[in-house]
């Protein structure tokens, strides 16, 4: 799957039919969405899971003090396919849940219908949309 650009910002795609029938038990999407902070790589000492009411609308925040991902990195975090979790090592004894690189995607659909991704590394924030609406 190729990404297109759209005003410089690049774009993937993916039926949001396809990420809700994929999706199936929420604790499960919990579970990925905390494995990523987790990971060896991340390097995230504090993870927050919180119930925000955002203009009307119910939202899961999760934030953690992990070193960031670059724009490369979340696009692909973004994209299917896409898994480097295999090539950090485990030093902590953590097994990550994924393998695939589906996670993020299929336990965000089942959480809500869109994600927001904000992240920081090295100075340069960045910002991801997933969307099913």
């Amino acid at each position: 799957m190729g990404s297109e650009n759209t005003l410089g910002i690049p774009l993937s795609k993916v039926s949001p039919a396809y990420l809700h029938a994929n999706s199936t038990w929420v604790f499960s999407a919990f579970a990925e969405i905390i494995d990523n902070a987790y990971d060896p790589d991340v390097k995230a000492t504090d993870l927050s899971i919180d119930k925000e009411d955002i203009g009307g609308n119910t939202c899961v925040v999760f934030q953690d003090d992990g070193i960031g991902m670059s724009k490369d990195n979340l696009l692909k975090m973004l994209s299917f396919g896409f898994c480097e979790k295999g090539k950090y090592g485990t030093g902590n004894n953590h097994q990550p849940i994924g393998q695939y690189g589906n996670g993020f995607k299929f336990g965000s659909m089942r959480i809500g219908s869109d994600a927001l991704v904000l992240t920081l590394f090295e100075e340069i924030v960045s910002i991801g949309f997933l969307s099913q609406t």
